[in-house]
């Protein structure tokens, strides 16, 4: 048994109780493991989309360290999916504006344009996606049913002969 610390939350633990990764490193849970790496599935898909759909760079190109790292600001308040959506709903305007704008010369100006049109959208996008998400977990009432042919029970009905029941049951 060795100490061994998680790569993601950098909690320390022992090699018998943490999770190993297939690359040989620690973390505290599989589920920790599979979230990060679903965080960075996202945000490789958000970095792909910028990078290809806006900017239209070709695979030896890539985003400025200035764009990352006001991507990498908004991903502390909005999840990767969120600000990927944020872009699909409004490229046809970045688009637009970081075409007709000719104050828009440089690199630097036109993301900081595209970042202001995205922000100025993203709380209606996570507005809907938390509406949506609520609408999921509020779930229809179960309904039972019944098969009527084969859960039948069987009830008698007493029928009151009223006086007659009596006097029959003396003549018998």
């Amino acid at each position: 048994m060795r100490k061994v610390k998680c790569f993601i939350c950098k909690k320390e633990s022992n090699n018998l109780v943490a999770f190993k990764t297939p690359q040989n490193k620690y973390c505290c849970s599989e589920d920790e493991y599979n979230e990060h790496i679903s965080k960075l599935n996202s945000w490789n898909e958000l970095y792909d989309y910028i990078k290809s759909e806006i900017f239209e760079y070709d695979k030896t190109q890539n985003l400025s360290h200035w764009m990352i790292k006001q991507l990498r600001i908004l991903n502390q308040a909005y999840s990767s999916d969120i600000i990927l959506e944020t872009v699909k709903q409004c490229k046809t305007n970045i688009k637009y504006y970081l075409t007709v704008k000719k104050e828009l010369d440089n690199e630097y100006k036109k993301i900081n344009y595209m970042l202001a049109i995205i922000k100025n959208k993203i709380n209606d996008i996570y507005e809907d996606y938390i509406t949506l998400e609520k609408r999921k977990k509020i779930k229809e009432p179960e309904v039972n049913y019944i098969d009527l042919e084969s859960s039948q029970k069987v009830i008698k009905t007493i029928k009151d002969k009223g006086i007659l029941e009596f006097i029959e049951g003396e003549i018998d």
